[in-house]
């Protein structure tokens, strides 16, 4: 007669390393993601849905006042003052985003943040008007002093719109009625059934 005790033992040891086995195996395999996809955090997703979006120039002249961009695209605020017009910023900030640029001396300067929050963003500028004088060419000065604007200053949106839009459509721009395909959704089913 066998000792059972001793057959169980092996038996649960020669479980345990199975199965010791099987975990180191499956801690050290690498995931495959097939192409257009990345792994992330052990799971195969689209390389689109994660990735950073398109580059997108805004060049900030203060002539136009409101950019849009795309969830997820990596904005470069472009600030060039040879293109100013007659407003010279000094400073730039775009709050929601945490920006602040200081432009004082600068005659070129790129800013560059990627677009995650979705809405519209207000941004506002400090600065100076430049203006020709007679006799002493072009300068920049106080725009409350020469030209009666009491803000000395521009503001303006950035709008950043959802990657992924989803747009509802009622069943007339559909082209059909949908109570008269299914008339349980929309409680219908007496009119149907009436003399109406």
């Amino acid at each position: 007669m066998r000792d059972w005790s001793k057959v169980i033992a092996v038996a649960i040891i020669g479980l345990v390393i199975i199965q010791s086995l099987i975990l180191f195996t499956q801690q050290n395999q690498t995931i495959s993601c097939g192409d257009g996809t990345i792994e992330q955090d052990g799971i195969c997703e689209l390389a689109n849905e994660n990735s950073i979006g398109r580059e997108v120039n805004v060049n900030i002249d203060f002539l136009e006042d409101e950019f849009v961009v795309t969830e997820g695209d990596v904005v470069r605020l472009v600030f060039d003052r040879e293109n100013y017009d007659h407003y010279i910023p000094n400073s730039f900030e775009l709050t929601p985003y945490e920006i602040e640029v200081d432009l004082e001396d600068e005659r070129y300067v790129v800013y560059e943040f990627v677009a995650t929050k979705v809405g519209e963003f207000y941004y506002s500028s400090k600065g100076l008007c430049r203006v020709k004088i007679p006799g002493a060419g072009e300068v920049d000065v106080d725009c409350a002093i020469y030209c009666g604007e009491t803000e000395n200053g521009r503001t303006g949106t950035i709008v950043v719109e959802p990657k992924y839009t989803f747009k509802r459509y009622t069943a007339d721009e559909m082209g059909f009625k949908i109570c008269a395909l299914v008339p349980e959704y929309c409680g219908a089913e007496e009119f149907l059934h009436s003399n109406h």
